[in-house]
């Protein structure tokens, strides 16, 4: 809650400092003794605009200095966000200069003036004529629905929020496995065309050397045929040849070898010779006797070469680079067939997380649209409490695309006379008029509030009488939930407070300045009684004066 204000240097202030407590702080004072002003500074505390103009003239800089206490668990958590250290008491300061500079400072640490709002947002709501008025922004509405649904609504809103999650992590699956497809996609034809024309030569490992020796062979026949003969004659031919001979030689070898152990180790060897000499002018026979000119095999060898030729020189320069490259756009052809099948598995399953993500937010729109009736009925009666006679509240719900809070927008429309459609709040009402209705929100949302401190100002625009009565035991009942200030005018809701400031102004030095003071019980009757009967307090206004306080003490 605001534990202390100080304020200097601002507008027609020249210094004030104020203690603050629970419950219901209630503001008066003269017209024109600077109540507003009060609420404009704090406005700045809390994070709105300014500008140098608001400075008091002939000062340097203006400075505003906001004290809270008791600071809630959930504001304790941004501050540690925001990266700064938890406390139990949070000083905020607000500086502008003449020159242009503006300052904003929790616990010392420079922060900007959205980190200011962000913050202090949570620690107090101005309702009156200034930027603090939730209900001034449609995409708030949506949030007093739910929370007058209560227990209801966190488990329909759990499950939509989980449904969504999982629709939006199949969305971006679905999204890279897209990216990735066309990506291929828009190398297929090419990679189609490459496999085709790899696919087509049939190309074996180490064809192209096999190729190549053929060919030299092709090419030299008549003198390989040549060799062959001649070759085969010295091994083979008649009494002359290697392998008669070398029988020959073998046979002396024979007669002699049982003489001694090593003649008959070298006999074997030449036995060796001559068996493998039979052997190699066979395999030359076979080879001479199978092998024959042939033009037709040459020119289809000598074809194939070329083509072999041409991949090589396409795709890594080997035959062997050529088949790694046809594996790999097999694979990667093949991964094109794996993706369509993903991108159909995906697809179902994104259907069916759809399908309950809908179903999921219908069943919360119902429940907002039930909820939203039971709070409009709750609303008007709390207006017509509040001197709205005649109102006509209506919340209108849209259809949006689903997100983690559903598929909901609404708007409050109000009609504040009779036979007037009902219209946006912020095209409708008035500073005051508007911190009326916010106070009947405040009344039926309140235990649900999780601001600590709520500042109404003009409250009691267009009021008195018994409607001024109930707007006090209204705040009065709203400060057992929160820390209230409220400016107003009526000694009716004066009487209500818990404690009691009264703003006046006076001139000193040929300056005007405004003060701010406590007042204690005798204050109080006399300011209820000079709000009551005007500047001349009276022992009757007096009097009055003490029914009022002892009525508005009342339960």
């Amino acid at each position: 809650m605001i534990a202390h204000i100080r304020i200097s240097d601002f507008a027609i202030i020249d210094s004030i400092s104020i203690d603050f407590y629970p419950g219901l702080n209630i503001i008066t004072g003269e017209t024109g003794a600077g109540k507003s002003i009060i609420i404009e500074a704090l406005s700045l505390a809390l994070g709105s605009r300014g500008d140098s103009s608001l400075i008091r003239s002939g000062r340097e800089k203006a400075q505003i200095q906001a004290v809270f206490d008791e600071i809630p668990a959930a504001t304790l958590s941004l501050l540690k966000e925001l990266g700064i250290a938890e406390c139990q008491e949070l000083i905020v300061t607000r500086e502008i200069s003449v020159n242009g500079k503006n300052i904003c400072r929790i616990n010392e640490q420079i922060v900007p003036v959205s980190v200011l709002s962000r913050l202090c947002g949570r620690l107090a709501d101005i309702h009156g004529q200034y930027d603090h008025q939730s209900l001034l922004h449609p995409e708030h509405h949506l949030d007093f629905v739910d929370r007058f649904a209560a227990a209801e609504l966190p488990p329909l809103l759990a499950a939509v929020r989980q449904a969504y999650r999982e629709v939006k992590r199949l969305q971006a699956a679905l999204a890279d496995l897209e990216a990735r497809e066309s990506e291929a996609l828009r190398k297929r034809d090419f990679m189609e065309f490459e496999l085709a024309e790899i696919t087509a030569v049939s190309l074996l490992p180490g064809e192209d050397e096999s190729l190549e020796e053929e060919i030299s062979l092709l090419q030299n026949s008549e003198q390989i045929t040549s060799s062959l003969i001649h070759a085969y004659e010295l091994l083979q031919g008649g009494d002359s040849s290697a392998t008669t001979r070398i029988k020959k030689a073998s046979d002396s070898l024979t007669r002699a070898e049982e003489f001694s152990r090593e003649l008959r180790q070298q006999n074997e060897a030449l036995q060796d010779c001559y068996y493998r000499l039979q052997d190699i002018a066979e395999e030359l026979r076979r080879f001479r006797d199978r092998f024959s000119y042939d033009k037709d095999a040459l020119d289809q060898a000598i074809d194939r070469q070329e083509r072999i030729r041409q991949l090589k020189k396409k795709y890594g320069g080997t035959a062997e680079s050529v088949l790694t490259h046809q594996k790999q756009l097999q694979e990667h052809l093949g991964l094109l067939e794996d993706a369509s099948y993903n991108k159909d598995h995906l697809l179902k399953e994104l259907a069916s997380a759809q399908e309950i993500l809908d179903q999921h937010c219908a069943a919360l729109t119902a429940l907002r649209r039930e909820t939203g009736h039971r709070l409009k009925l709750a609303l008007e009666a709390q207006l017509e409490e509040l001197n709205f006679k005649n109102a006509e509240i209506q919340i209108p719900f849209q259809k949006i695309a689903a997100g983690e809070n559903g598929a909901d927008s609404a708007e409050f429309l109000i009609a504040t006379n009779k036979g007037e459609l009902p219209k946006s709040l912020a095209k409708t009402v008035s500073g005051g008029e508007m911190s009326r209705i916010m106070l009947a929100f405040k009344s039926i949302l309140g235990q649900d509030d999780s601001i600590p401190s709520l500042i109404f100002d003009e409250i009691d625009n267009g009021i008195s009488g018994i409607t001024a009565s109930v707007v006090g035991k209204k705040l009065r009942s709203l400060a057992r939930e929160h820390q209230v200030l409220c400016i107003t005018h009526l000694p009716q809701i004066a009487a209500c407070g818990d404690h009691h400031y009264r703003i006046s102004k006076e001139e000193s030095h040929g300056r005007v300045t405004t003060s701010i003071d406590p007042l204690d019980t005798d204050g109080v009757l006399s300011e209820l009684a000079r709000l009551t009967g005007g500047l001349s307090v009276t022992p009757a206004a007096l009097e009055n004066a003490r029914e009022l306080l002892a009525a508005g003490k009342q339960e």
